[in-house]
């Protein structure tokens, strides 16, 4: 005799973000579409970088300039004309630049934003030409497989549920179709007010099917 429990929950990303970016500027490439599968990298939206570019090019100069006055006052050494303390200042300003041109290339680097994980895009939030501010939301991107379900049982039912149980589920989406997973994560704590228990189940969802936000009906066996 198969015992259930059953119970009502919601689905959920296994990762969620509302992709930004970290520094302003002005959007000069989009490299997405919506509603676009992506792999962790991909470029997705570029700002303009022309005078960072060009910035750290006059430092880069710098630097070679610098590196070689360090070199020239290091031949003089043991030579009435060589002085330590130049030595010393020359050397500071070779490492001073070389962090300038490092903080430059990072500075760079921001100005591509990139996909942190594989996942689905939702609607873009961006036009061209657009003056973005550091937090201003780009594209939000979901991680859909596997996909969890969140749900609440009561307490008295703690006794008879264990992580690695099977569930079934459905959603009004597809009402002809049971969608298999596993509980995944059993809360450690019981709700004081409610008295019920929070529980995380993991689906396999390979064709995208189930969806983040979605109700669902929820079966513990």
């Amino acid at each position: 005799w198969t015992q259930r429990i059953e119970a009502v929950g919601d689905l959920s990303a296994v990762q969620d973000v509302a992709l930004a970016s970290e520094v302003p500027g002005k959007v000069v490439e989009i490299a997405f579409e919506s509603g676009a599968p992506v792999a962790a990298g991909d470029v997705l939206v570029r700002l303009d970088d022309a005078d960072d570019r060009a910035q750290l090019a006059s430092l880069r100069a710098d630097l070679e300039l610098a590196e070689l006055e360090d070199a020239r006052l290091g031949g003089l050494r043991g030579s009435a004309a060589f002085s330590q303390s130049q030595l010393d200042r020359a050397r500071a300003q070779v490492a001073s630049l070389k962090a300038q041109v490092d903080r430059q290339q990072v500075l760079i680097g921001r100005k591509l934003i990139r996909a942190p994980f594989d996942g689905v895009l939702g609607i873009r939030r961006v036009s061209l030409g657009d003056i973005v501010a550091p937090g201003t939301p780009l594209v939000r991107l979901q991680s859909l497989d596997p996909i969890y379900v969140d749900l609440t049982v009561p307490e008295r039912v703690r006794g008879r549920i264990a992580t690695g149980q099977r569930l079934e589920l459905s959603v009004a989406a597809w009402p002809d179709r049971t969608f298999a997973g596993e509980l995944s994560v059993v809360s450690p704590d019981v709700d004081v007010r409610s008295r019920t228990l929070m529980l995380r189940g993991e689906l396999a969802n390979a064709d995208g099917r189930l969806q983040p936000g979605m109700f669902a009906t929820v079966h513990l066996i």
